[in-house]
């Protein structure tokens, strides 16, 4: 991982640290809408950091590069599966590390918001989308 990426995902664990360790605000029975609000605006913070991150890790890599190879040794009409496959192998070789990154520094944003929503503004860990924890729903 380089120094740029280190140093970016470093600031964002910072900020949202900062954030989270902040004087919790008083609670009442009902959601304080300003510190779910905080907390949100935190999450997008430290998710777009992670993007942006991921994105200097592969531009710094030659993921670009890589895949621009992909494109053309695959893409072409006169495509040859050879040349395809050995490009298509570099190009993720080279995107992993940055990939697997991005996936630690999102989850620890999930985290985070988890942990702000829980400590500062007295709302059990919420609930997916799809409305359980964790996981996508099972049939």
């Amino acid at each position: 991982m380089t120094k740029r990426l280190t140093t970016a995902l470093a600031t964002a664990g910072l900020a949202l640290a900062a954030f989270i360790a902040s004087p919790a605000v008083a609670q009442d029975e009902e959601v304080d809408r300003e510190c779910v609000a905080g907390c949100r605006e935190a999450s997008r913070d430290c998710r777009f950091d992670s993007r942006e991150a991921t994105r200097l890790c592969l531009e710094e890599a030659g993921c670009d590069i890589l895949r621009d190879d992909y494109v053309d040794a695959c893409f072409a009409e006169d495509a040859d599966e050879e040349t395809c496959s050995a490009a298509r192998e570099a190009y993720r070789e080279c995107k992993e590390p940055c990939r697997e990154a991005h996936r630690e520094a999102a989850d620890a944003c999930r985290e985070a918001v988890a942990t702000c929503m829980s400590d500062e503004c007295g709302i059990d860990r919420p609930l997916r989308r799809h409305g359980r924890r964790g996981g996508h729903r099972r049939r």
